[in-house]
């Protein structure tokens, strides 16, 4: 078996230098005549190729346009140099190659080690040295005006509950991108909240926003309705966030130079002593609901909307009983405008409660590294408000230091803010904040309240400690953490403990367990004179196209327990869970789904949930064997023989779509041309993958009983006396046949083991 061994790495070396001396060469005999034309290069895992592209080509694009041919660097010249007769010979005028030429010759493509983003000649490049891609940007185009058509992009989230006791709920919510000609589009955003327990019953339905908005070359207009309830994480840089009826809105288009939705770096804590859901509202009406955990949970504020507001924090057990609740301030505002350059806005409307006619003016502005933002609002009967804050990122060594200082007035008073976030991995990270500004104004209410968090590594152990306070109550929480890793094994156990007004004291332990795919986690929580406790245990499935995951949970509380089952899968498709769960008095059940569709020309298809409104449908070419294979466009998955919707970014240029293989046992270089200049809401572009499968197959041939088999293979290819063989294939090749002078055999080349292929004769 040894020699075997030796041998075989013997004859793969042969094989490997063999192939690509061949494909050098066809290199150099070859010429592209169409923007068909694409190479594609992947690092293997586990390895930096940072000389990759010195010899080989890059695909190149310019203002989002995928160009043929490809760009290699000569190191002789010491600069990137592109192929001019074959742009030439497929139509490309000759200004724009001189200009992509000069441009490149300005790169120092040396010092660009993994991939880096320069700006030259008032060009914006960007280098992927792992994709091979170059794109070039013209900042002159910044305010293009792309051409629009028909499309929607629509986004849907359902979460429905029941249970044996007579407990119902449906929270269901989407919102749509209409694409409209002419640089238009639409926006909705609706809801549908429902709850009934025995004689309590709860409806909420209506459409909270929905507006129009006509893109011109520097500037927008827009009109409709807006709930401030709607606005998107890193999106609003005022505490101020009045809600109107109806408004018309006129603004710079460098609003949307720097796309910053769901960028968002806070996080809601709080402690749950039922192992159930809470329901998270806002004036009324449910925003989030989710699943909870005994103990301390967190829910990151790039899913909440943005804004400086109050929420009600309702906790529910499993059979949707309310156990108690709380209200906590989110300060989900983006101080600064980093990216965003001199933006103003102005807003004329009627307030949506009071029907006061308001006039708002915003602006934002950047001055020798401060950002500022200012925000005034005023009504027609003599009230209004003004805030002013300004950010300026400060660095010592390693330590980054993030001051806010915000000023509110108002025909009542005045007020202000200051916030501060810092940290390394050394001193830890911190963050404060001190809002006094709650008898400003009547036209827009604000409350007071103040927050402090830390954490920092001390030798293995990670101490976290967060203080709120808000009206007249306040909480505490400190938490303990410890990694532990043996042999692959993972623990990470956390003891905290925590105080709340109302609430009283509490002491938690968390305990998670990991090992590949599965994890185990065992929470104990003591509240007063009740303490509970849960177990769980989960095992995951990762395959090509997406993750699967199936857990049970046990959880005892009050006298009574409790045992679940959950599925849960997350895909091309979106994210869908089932539950049921059982306890000593009654059952449970629950379904959720979250997702989102494009609508256009080419038809209607499924994909992930897709915050920007613009989507690129994927047409990904079938395997000619019948197997199916997975790769990541964008980050979202998509699949052979099938048709998806990709979110993109709004207002960007793409070229070539980033991609990524997926697949471990298989060899391919994908590409997606997507041409796409200034990507509009609403839009639904498509792009048809292009994808080579240069699979090796190599080991050995072999029968039932491990005896070498030997002959040729009924694609030419020979197999030796100790059964070695290798070839290359095109595609994907689940079974082949091989002949000798005694018999015919068909080897099966699915399951590989120890190096070998087992062969049945036939």
């Amino acid at each position: 078996m040894i020699n075997d061994r030796i041998f075989l790495n013997i004859f793969i070396k042969y094989k490997i230098v063999r192939c690509l001396f061949l494909f050098n060469i066809s290199l150099y005999q070859s010429y592209s005549y169409a923007d068909k034309t694409v190479v594609k290069f992947n690092v293997p895992p586990g390895f930096e190729n940072m000389d990759v592209g010195k010899s080989l080509g890059y695909l190149i694009s310019y203002n989002g346009k995928a160009l043929p041919g490809y760009v290699v660097y000569d190191p002789l010249k010491g600069k990137l140099v592109l192929d001019e007769e074959s742009f030439l010979k497929n139509e490309q005028s000759k200004n724009n190659i001189e200009n992509i030429d000069l441009i490149l010759s300005k790169i120092n493509f040396e010092q660009c080690v993994r991939g880096c983003d320069v700006k030259i000649d008032n060009n914006n490049i960007s280098i992927d040295k792992v994709n091979q891609t170059i794109s070039i940007n013209d900042n002159n185009l910044n305010y293009i005006i792309p051409e629009t058509n028909l499309g929607l992009v629509h986004n849907q989230t359902i979460d429905l509950r029941h249970s044996t006791e007579g407990y119902k709920a449906a929270n269901i919510a989407g919102n749509g991108y209409i694409g409209l000609p002419s640089q238009m589009y639409g926006y909705f955003n609706w809801y549908l909240n429902e709850r009934s327990y025995g004689d309590n019953k709860y409806n909420d339905i209506g459409v909270s926003t929905f507006y129009l908005q006509k893109n011109f070359s520097n500037i927008y207009l827009r009109a409709g309705k807006q709930s401030s309830l709607d606005y998107y994480a890193g999106s609003v840089n005022s505490v101020v966030t009045p809600s109107y009826d109806g408004f018309v809105t006129i603004g710079s288009q460098e609003n949307f130079n720097n796309e910053s939705k769901n960028k968002s770096n806070g996080r809601l804590i709080f402690f749950s002593m039922t192992d159930g859901s809470v329901d998270i509202r806002r004036d009324g009406r449910t925003i989030f609901n989710r699943p909870v955990t005994i103990g301390r949970n967190e829910i990151n504020y790039r899913i909440l909307p943005g804004g400086y507001y109050t929420v009600e924090i309702y906790y529910l057990d499993k059979n949707g009983r309310e156990i108690n609740h709380e209200v906590q301030v989110i300060d989900n505002v983006t101080y600064g405008n980093s990216g965003q350059g001199n933006n103003w806005h102005i807003t004329a409307g009627k307030e949506q409660f009071t029907d006061d006619r308001m006039i708002e003016f915003g602006t934002g502005r950047e001055i020798f590294g401060v950002y500022g933002n200012l925000l005034t609002v005023a009504a027609d009967n003599g009230m209004w408000t003004s805030d002013i804050n300004i950010n300026r990122p400060l660095y010592f060594d390693d330590i980054i230091i993030q001051p806010t200082l915000g000023f509110r007035a108002g025909e009542k008073g005045v007020g202000g803010y200051t916030s501060l976030s810092m940290g390394n991995d050394f001193w830890g990270n911190a963050t404060a904040s001190y809002y006094q500004q709650n008898d400003i104004s009547d036209i827009y209410y604000t409350v007071n309240s103040r927050a402090l968090s830390y954490s920092r590594s001390f030798g293995g152990n990670l101490v976290s400690y967060s203080y709120g306070r808000y009206s007249n109550s306040d909480y505490q929480q400190i938490q303990i953490s410890r990694m532990f890793n043996q042999n692959g094994y993972y623990a990470n156990v956390s003891l905290g403990a925590k105080r709340q007004t109302y609430f009283g004291d509490g002491v938690f332990l968390n305990v998670s367990l990991s090992l590949l795919d599965s994890q185990a986690n065992i929470n104990i929580a003591n509240s007063g004179s009740n303490t509970v406790y849960s177990a769980n245990y989960q095992k995951d499935w990762v395959d090509t196209l997406g993750t699967t995951s199936s857990s049970i949970d046990y959880s005892h509380s009050n006298n009574n327990d409790n045992v679940g089952l959950r599925l849960t899968r997350s895909d091309f498709l979106g994210d869908a869970t089932a539950s049921v769960n059982v306890n000593d008095q009654s059952a449970q059940g629950s379904l959720y789904y979250r997702g989102s569709f494009s609508a256009s020309e080419y038809g209607v298809y499924p994909g992930r949930y897709n915050t920007s409104g613009a989507a690129l449908l994927v047409d990904v070419p079938k395997d000619e064997s019948g197997y199916y294979y997975g790769f990541s466009v964008n980050g979202s998955p998509v699949r052979s023989g099938r048709t998806l919707s990709v979110p993109i970014g709004n207002y960007k240029t793409i070229g070539y779509a980033p991609v990524a293989n997926n697949a471990d046992d298989i060899d391919m270089q994908i590409e997606v041309p997507a041409n796409i200049v200034k990507s509009h809401p609403g839009q639904v572009y498509y792009a048809k993958a292009f994808v080579d499968i240069n699979q090796v197959y190599s080991g050995f041939m072999r029968d039932k009983n491990g005896k070498p088999v030997n002959g040729i293979l009924d694609n030419g290819e020979q197999v030796y006396q100790n059964g070695l063989f290798s070839f290359n294939a095109k595609k994907v090749i689940n079974e082949i046949i091989l002949k000798n002078n005694e018999m015919s055999y068909r080897c099966d080349l699915k399951v590989k083991n120890d190096n070998s292929y087992i062969c049945t004769p036939q």
